[in-house]
Formats: structure tokens, sequence, C-alpha cells
């Protein structure tokens, strides 16, 4: 401390460095501790806030209030800050962090990070009480390393971020380890061997000598790539790759060079890849042929390992997406003021440190993170280099590393002798897992979809595009084709997703899949789990079809609904029976031979009241709680055009006998369980239909439990797709939702056989 700090008289109980020895909380760990047990309360919000002698207040108040550079009193302006109390809480350090550490021995080496929280005295009021859930907002208080670690715990202490030059010595230092040490999760030279696809022999990179846009074999040069968000760079991008300059080359071959001025974040790359001795820059700007449609397909199509195969992938992480952020300049003045990115204290004989937000947040609050072409590039990547708002982190298929979390040699040394620093990376690389199968799984499939489908696109119509470059990896290396974004394998069960879609089409995909729908995510309950249910043959040259009628026992997995267990994920042996189906893949055209059946749809009164401030903040009507389709089926006052939240609790459905099912979702009580999963959101004008129309339903599958987890119930379901004829056309529909209708509701309905076409 320096002349004239000094801890307050309730910081001055806290034996700071003993929370950092002694037990802490960690979800799942083999013998739990609770929290309370490692809840130390230190001084009041008040005093917090207006003492800045103690130096300790100082590290609390920076943790609650600098993440967003406020004035703390804009938060606690409701509430009494003197019967506010602070507390430190000790958590493992990679509670937060990403990297879960494959020995157990060696998470037992891993830091204790400090978690500021506020609570309520005794006299708090109630609204005092609810008003400091806000409060939990920084990334904690961790030992500064490497001087001040715990001999016994010296991974993931805090380390100070402080200028671009230390960032991007550390990246060459990680890169070179990660080079030299883990073969076995990060060169996938089995790559070399796998054809560009579509006869794609070479790819154009920046050759950053002369800044001149050349050809080479992707396998045979050491390239990094540029992930960046395209729309927010504030550039027409498209128009710059005509800025493209003719230049002779020194063998007389025609070259293209890079205009004087780009956009500054490929200048910033530029210079990245020249620091880390990285000689090739690939920038989908310059590299991708912009005005060559077919060579840019070809090109779109073979993106799958043209980020496999580069070295490392730079990725702007950004909340704004719009410029490399490497870690600021920090300053060197021993205590910094309120709104600094970190804050360093020395109390007693040590020195602490306040926390960055961890990587697995700034990647979710980057512009990055939500943008569609983005998805692929993430997964796809070899390594990343993370240059995010507060620091630079670096992933690869052995874990991570962050500038504010080295640990001296143990933040980047993974070959330290007898310490397994070996970890389970951020989901941006899960494909580490499925990219190295050499057989079909369909959960792999499900999870790129459910992930991929929450992303936004500029440019709707490259929905599929935008992950060819995965699918077609697993094309290659499983081989299974791809139909509109669904494997021909087990194709029965990828027609059955849900969850999420609006009543709203992306024009130019067949309304069966998922990629016609604009829609929160898109979701599978069930499918095979370890062998394939079938698949569609070849029939002809742009047509597939499935017409076997075998009925096959095989194992699911998923949420089977209504089933009484209690974990939703089982492995469940059922039969199965699947209809006949053909798709043409050059038209989009799904036919069905199977039953149909038609329920009859009603909303029932509500006796809530509507909900208006939540119409007002989704930008959704209401169908209104006091109208009941059974008493008034017009509706006069339904805007046609406007969408609707579905009413879903108030839906029931009528068979042609009259029998009434309540629909559940997600599953109710009831058994067995009608499930119907219509789009999120309904247009006044579907609702009409459906009201007068009711919803036909075309069977894809029958399932009957054969054997199961314990406690589960009988199940024996039809899944199908609704069947939309509202456009009129009297050869076509299209997809409206799915459902699972218990075997004997089918039966009682009149299902009927019926050839249906989907477009």
């Amino acid at each position: 401390m320096s002349t004239g700090d000094e801890l307050c008289d309730a910081c001055s109980k806290v034996d700071l460095y003993s929370l950092f020895t002694g037990p802490r909380y960690f979800p799942n760990s083999p013998d739990p501790v609770s929290r309370d047990d490692i809840t130390t309360h230190v001084a009041t919000l008040r005093g917090v806030v207006s003492n800045k002698a103690c130096p300790l207040c100082r590290l609390v108040k920076h943790d609650l209030y600098a993440p967003d550079d406020v004035d703390p009193a804009y938060y606690h302006g409701q509430c009494d800050p003197d019967k506010i109390r602070c507390c430190l809480l000790a958590f493992r350090a990679d509670y937060s962090e990403d990297p879960t550490y494959r020995n157990q021995d060696t998470r037992e080496l891993m830091a204790t990070r400090l978690e500021v929280r506020l609570v309520g005295r005794d006299t708090c009021s109630e609204r005092d009480l609810s008003s400091t859930n806000i409060f939990s907002r920084g990334a904690g208080i961790r030992l500064l390393s490497p001087e001040f670690v715990v001999p016994i715990r010296p991974l993931l202490n805090g380390y100070r971020a402080t200028s671009s030059e230390r960032s991007l010595e550390l990246l060459k230092q990680w890169i070179g380890t990660c080079e030299n040490g883990h073969v076995d999760t990060c060169q996938f030279d089995s790559l070399n061997d796998l054809p560009l696809s579509l006869g794609l022999e070479t790819i154009q990179v920046i050759d950053l000598r002369d800044r001149s846009v050349r050809a080479f074999d992707p396998r045979t040069i050491k390239y990094a790539l540029l992930s960046y968000v395209w729309d927010e760079a504030g550039h027409e991008h498209r128009e710059l790759f005509s800025t493209l300059q003719n230049k002779e080359g020194v063998g007389g071959e025609d070259l293209k060079t890079l205009p004087s001025h780009v956009p500054g974040i490929i200048e910033e790359a530029m210079m990245v890849c020249k620091r880390v001795l990285i000689p090739y820059l690939w920038v989908d700007l310059f590299c991708v042929h912009q005005a060559d449609p077919d060579k840019k397909k070809s090109e779109i199509q073979a993106m799958g390992y043209i980020y496999r195969l580069s070295h490392i992938t730079i990725v702007v992480g950004t909340s704004h997406g719009n410029g490399v952020h490497l870690a600021p300049t920090i300053s060197k003045q021993e205590k910094q003021p309120l709104g600094s990115r970190q804050r360093i204290e020395t109390i007693g004989t040590r020195q602490y440190i306040t926390s960055l937000p961890s990587i697995t947040d700034q990647i979710h609050v980057s512009a990055w993170s939500k943008r569609g072409w983005t998805y692929q590039e993430g997964q796809m990547a070899r390594r990343i280099a993370f240059l995010g708002d507060f620091d630079l982190s670096f992933l690869c298929g052995a874990g991570h590393w962050r500038e504010s979390l080295h640990s001296g040699t143990f933040g980047h040394d993974a070959r330290r002798p007898g310490i397994d620093l070996h970890s389970q990376g951020y989901y941006a690389l899960s494909s580490y897992t499925w990219l190295r199968q050499s057989e079909w799984s369909f959960d792999d499939y499900a999870s790129i979809v459910l992930a991929y489908s929450q992303r936004k696109l500029t440019h709707e119509s490259d929905r599929l595009d935008a992950i060819s470059g995965c699918l077609n990896i697993i094309s290659r290396s499983q081989g299974v084709h791809f139909l509109w974004g669904l494997p021909t394998i087990d194709f029965h069960y990828a027609l059955l997703w849900s969850l999420g879609e609006y009543d709203r089409r992306r024009e130019g995909f067949p309304s069966w899949s998922w990629s016609a729908w604009f829609a929160l995510n898109q979701a599978h309950y069930v499918y095979p789990y370890d062998e394939s249910s079938g698949s569609l043959n070849q029939s002809s040259n742009e047509q597939y079809t499935y017409q076997d009628q075998e009925t096959k026992i095989i194992e699911l997995h998923g949420a089977l609904v209504g089933s009484g267990v209690e974990q939703a994920h089982q492995k469940n042996k059922c039969t199965q029976s699947l209809a006949q189906l053909s798709v043409s893949e050059a038209s989009g055209i799904l036919t069905i031979e199977s039953e149909v059946v038609r329920f009859f749809f009603d909303i029932k009164a509500d006796s809530s009241p509507p909900n208006y401030e939540l119409a007002k903040k989704t930008g959704w009507g209401l169908v209104p709680c006091d109208f009941d389709s059974t008493e008034d089926q017009h509706a006069a006052d339904w805007d046609q055009d406007k969408e609707y939240r579905l009413p879903r609790g108030r839906i029931c459905l009528r068979n042609i006998s009259g029998d009434v099912y309540p629909i559940h979702f997600p599953p109710g009580e009831h058994w067995p369980t009608f499930n119907l999963a219509l789009p999120y959101t309904l247009r006044g004008s579907t609702l009409m239909w459906l009201l007068y129309q009711g919803i036909e339903l075309v069977k894809i599958m029958e399932i009957q439990l054969q054997e199961g987890a314990d406690g589960i119930e009988p199940l024996h379901h039809v899944l199908c797709l609704g069947i939309d004829r509202s456009n009129g056309h009297p050869d076509y529909v299209q997809r409206m939702g799915m459902a699972f209708v218990p075997k004997e509701a089918w039966e009682k309905a009149g299902p009927e056989k019926m050839t249906v076409k989907f477009r």
C-alpha cells in the first residue's frame, strides 16, 4: 500500500490471502462446498464506494462498476447503500472460464477467483433485496501472477494485459507451443489427403511481402485466415474487390495487388501476421472471386478446407465487430482511476488484480458470434486468435490461453513435465470431435443445425452456402449426401426439426428444409443414437427415394414426449416404420406417400389479462385473451398480415368424432401426450385459415417403445408434419410445424392414404 492507504475497519478483519488458499466452490466437485461456507463479508456498499483510502474497497468497487464505466450511484439509486453488504465468494478459477482440464490432478492446480456479490442486511427491505441482483457484474479478483500466486495453485491466476506489443509476443509463443506440442490434437495432417471439393486445387491469398494476391495450393503454405463481420465494417465490400490493381510479377506473370487503402481491419490483420511470422493471409474480400459466379461457387463449396487448412484464424471478436481490437495500452501507474480495465492493489506483502471478462462472455457478446458466415469459420478453424474487447485469447484443440490469465511458464508451456495442461476448448472449436469421425452421427448434425440456425445473415440467400463448409466435409469424410441441408441418411428424422420457426418463409428454399424459415433455432427431439435408421437412395440423376417398408428396431436418442422420465435425453429401443417418400434435389419437391389425418383447431378463452407490455416489447401482437374460437369464428379485429404469438396453452384439437386433445409444449402431465409444434408466431391470415380448415398431418414415421429407461411410460406415437394448403395451389403444399400424435388419437382421427407434395 502507498502512503496514506489503510484498510477500513470491515476489510481489516478479512484475511484476504487465506481466501485464495482455503476451500472454494465448483459445481460437481467430488467434495462440494456450500456457498455459505465460502462467503466472506467486507464493507457496506456505501463504504466500498466512498472509501478511497482502502485498497480492498478499491478492488471491490472496480470489480462492481468498471466493466461499464458508470457512476455507482446509477445502480444503487433505488436502494439504501448502507443496507447492502459486499461479500467475496471463493470459486475455482475455471468456474467462469471455458477450459475444462481433462486431468483431475491438473484441476486441483487451478487458482482461486474471488467473485464480488451484494447481499441485503437484516434491515434491508424486500425492494432493496431485489435490486441487489444487478450487482453481480464483475469478473472477480485474483492473485497477481507470477510473483504472488499460491505455489500449489499456479494455473489461471491474474495477469496484467498491457499492450499490443506484449499481446502479439504471447500469441507468437502460443502458436509455437501448439505447433510443437499438440501433434495429437491440432495438426490434422490427414487433411492433406482430402481433395479440395469441386476441383478447386488452389486458393488465392495475400502475399504480405508485396501485398499481391497469388494462387497457391493451401496444403503447401502457411497462411492465416481473417474472420470478421462484413456489414459492421462500414464498407461496400463486394465493390472493393474491383479495386485490386494489376501488376507484373517477377516471372512476367500478371498479378493483382491490394489498393493503397484497404479497410483498417485488414491492415491490422496483416500486421498481426507479420508479427507472428505467417507470410500469407486469406481474406474473403480479396481472395474470393467476387465477380466470377462460377469460381465463387467453387470457393464457397470448398470453404471447409480453406478454413481447416489455415495455420490460424484471426477472429475479430469485439462487441461492435468493426475492427481488430488488441489489448489496450494500460497506464503504468500503480493506482489507476475508476474505469481502467484492470486494477492492481497491494495488500500486506502481496498484490491482487481485478479480472477481465471471461472468453466465454466476450464471445457471447461479440457481433462475430451472432453472424451466419462466421459460424463455420469458428467451427473449422485449426487455431483461433480471438481479439476481444478486453484482451487476446488463443484457442486450439488442447484448450485455450488468455493474456490476462497468463501464469508464467504454466500459461503457455503445454509440455511442462508432470502436468497435463490439455483441456476441452471453447464450443467454437467443437468440430474437434465431429471432424475426426469417419462414421455418420446424427447428434453432430443436429448440434450444428441448432447452433447455426440462430445466426443472422445480411443476405438470406446465403443460408445454405454459409454452412456448406461443415456439411461438405461431413459429406466427404462420412459419405453422407445433403439435400437442401438435410442428410440422406436418417432423412425422416431430419425432417422432424422443430421449435422456434416463424410464419415467414425464406425465399428460394423448399418449405420442408430448416433453411426455408426465419427462426429462433431449429432443434431435433428424437433421432437415431448409434446406427442409421435408413437412407434415401439415388434413383435417378437428381431423385432420391425411400421405399423400404420393413419394420426395424432402432435405438433412439432424445426426449420422448410425455415419457415421465426426469432426464430428457435417454437411449430408448423402439420399433420404427417409415413412410415412402422421394425428393427432387433440383426442384426441392418432397413427395410423401403416407397416411393423413385432420384435426380441427380451437382457441379457448383465458381469464388472464392480455400482456400488452410483452407485446410492446417483442413487437408481436397477442391473440386476445377473451377470444374463444368455439363461439366466434371471425375475429374481425385481427390484422391479417400481422404476426401473433401462438397461444399454446389455449389451443385444443378436435378430431372428426369430437374428441378434444389439449396440446402440450413442452410436455405436460397428461398421457398420452399430443405435441403440436406450430411456428412460434402466426399471421392473422394463418390463424384464421387454421380455425376454418383445421390442420392436416402427414405421417413420417411411427415409433413404439420396446425397451427404455426405468420408469418410462409406454410409448406408441406417430411423428408427422403439418400441411399448409392456404396458398391455394392445387398440387403443392408447404410445411407447417410438426407433431407427435399418440397412436390411439391418430386412429380415432380416421387416417386416409394420400400422396402429398411439399415445396
